[in-house]
């Protein structure tokens, strides 16, 4: 929501928002010239408004969607208004699946705008050359991230879809891996007349049946016989070395700048995007290969002494798993403590054994108090539930319920010398500010 109107307000619109209270994000699109409404009475809020726009946060019973109706004020959730905007543009690229949207889509506007494009994007996350989530111009092409929860991708209607994978997430509104799939099934359905999907490894049968009996052009990627796959592979310190053969074309060689399997098939999705645009395969591999990443995917966010220190959004334990698989390969000698912060009890009672089976390979967790989200606390269901599984795979795990005595626990791991990753839903920016003023060999500038 933060990054829409912060777009729109530079596009020349007039924005202005609501909060229950300030955060680092309203604080944000206050910066960038949204007024943002805290406490004030509802009739001040719509007074202007031509359209109220909300995310799947906000209740239907919330007063200014109630005020909004009374009023007659054209009331639209988030995914319907990102697809009024989206679906406006003549090239519209929308990147789907359970897990890598956003490094994916975000890799999609690094080839375009190196491609001398004038693109545009919708991103759960900040886009590395704009700071932003949103950038609106007045090019033909628009990236979006697709999000399934609530099936709001059923909006968007691409020229080109991107399905990176479909696995058992969001369990709040897919009790079943079937549920999901089949909302997929309708995204892809919904794809222009003529268009094209890409589809990845773990792509569900059904999903890419829906794709071929559409009529669609389908691009798969990551198997064999696929229209892109990688023959050889080189894991460096800094980054993935790969050829990647494809489909009646000479092979392609990406010096990726990320770690991991999914970063590699990411990279793959987005190098078939860019030969869908009409982009030279060289100069699309060139533009992927000078990627950085984005916020909170494996990021190095500091040093201490030779020890570093990442931070992640990982919810979901097959992200989980891959982050760390990503790390230890690019630190393949380096012991590895892990501080994790569950990312919403329902997503933690469904996975609770796969969670713990990720740190399997591991030596030293910690975990923290489940982050509620968009449930409610589970009083039968704890971050301590999850240190007992844990411990039954013979993996040392420690509960740490207070904000003092994580930041003493971090810099013990790093003092010893062990690399650290925070793995959680909320940033760690405040906790690195303390500990970089607290703590002199704590080096955020070489990160």
């Amino acid at each position: 929501m933060s990054g829409l109107a912060i777009a729109l307000k530079e596009t020349g619109h007039n924005v202005s928002g609501s909060d229950s209270k300030r955060s680092q994000a309203s604080m944000e699109v206050e910066s960038r010239g949204v007024h943002v409404h805290y406490g004030v009475d509802v009739a001040e809020r719509l007074s202007d408004a031509d359209v109220v726009v909300y995310s799947t946060a906000v209740k239907e019973n919330h007063p200014e969607l109630l005020a909004a109706e009374i009023e007659g004020i054209t009331t639209l959730n988030r995914g319907a208004f990102l697809g009024t905007v989206a679906n406006s543009y003549s090239q519209h690229i929308a990147v789907a699946g359970t897990h890598g949207k956003s490094t994916t889509s975000s890799l999609i506007y690094h080839v375009m705008r190196q491609g001398q494009l004038t693109p545009s994007a919708s991103i759960g996350a900040l886009l590395p050359e704009e700071n932003v989530s949103s950038v609106l111009k007045n090019g033909e092409h628009i990236v979006t991230e697709a999000c399934e929860y609530h099936n709001n991708f059923r909006y968007l209607t691409p020229n080109i879809a991107v399905v990176t994978n479909v696995e058992h997430d969001h369990v709040d509104h897919f009790p079943k891996l079937d549920d999901a799939i089949r909302s997929f099934c309708g995204f892809v359905s919904g794809i222009k007349a003529g268009g094209a999907v890409v589809v990845g490894p773990r792509v569900p049968e059904p999903v890419l049946s829906v794709a071929q009996s559409m009529g669609y052009k389908v691009l798969t990627y990551g198997s064999s016989n696929s229209s892109a796959s990688v023959s050889r592979r080189v894991t460096m310190p800094e980054g993935e070395d790969v050829t990647i053969e494809l489909h009646n074309e000479a092979p392609v060689r990406m010096q990726l700048r990320l770690h991991g399997d999914h970063n590699v098939e990411n990279a793959m999705a987005a190098l078939l995007v860019g030969k869908e645009l009409g982009l030279s395969t060289e100069a699309t591999a060139s533009a992927i290969s000078s990627f950085g990443g984005i916020a909170r995917r494996t990021e190095l966010v500091a040093k201490y002494g030779n020890a570093r220190l990442y931070d992640d959004l990982a919810c979901h334990p097959n992200e989980l798993a891959a982050t760390l698989e990503a790390v230890r390969r690019r630190n393949a000698n380096s012991p590895l403590s892990v501080f994790i912060q569950p990312n919403s009890y329902t997503r933690l009672k469904v996975h609770l054994e796969e969670f713990a089976d990720c740190f399997a390979n591991q030596d030293r967790v910690f975990v923290l108090p489940a982050f509620a989200g968009r449930d409610s606390p589970d009083k039968a269901l704890s971050s301590e539930l999850l240190v007992d599984k844990i411990e039954q795979r013979g993996v040392s795990a420690l509960f740490i319920s207070e904000r003092e005595a994580l930041e003493g626990a971090i810099i013990g791991e790093l003092a010893s010398g062990r690399d650290v990753i925070l793995i959680g839903p909320n940033p760690f920016g405040d906790l690195l500010a303390k500990l970089e003023a607290t703590n002199a060999r704590f080096d955020r500038a070489s990160s």
